[in-house]
């Protein structure tokens, strides 16, 4: 599916796979979502700067809008 790094992260993280045919999510621990992305290209990097440190939950989602995968993200 994807893949994620660096995790832990203290201010970015990049997530590189075949990212044009999903939807993704990334949401803080109180289930907000932060940031909502369709990738037009194979990478993509997430800026956290702007948010607290802590665990976030990057959601995966296809085409017809099911959940393919989920991911723990830790901001320190």
């Amino acid at each position: 599916m994807v893949q994620v790094f660096p995790n832990p992260t203290t201010s970015a993280f990049t997530i590189t796979g075949d990212l044009d045919s999903y939807t993704i999510e990334l949401l803080d621990n109180l289930g907000r979502i932060q940031q909502r992305i369709q990738p037009a290209t194979a990478t993509y990097t997430f800026d956290l700067s702007g948010l607290p440190n802590g665990l976030y939950m990057l959601h995966v989602f296809d085409n017809a809008g099911y959940k393919v995968e989920v991911q723990k993200i830790v901001k320190q």
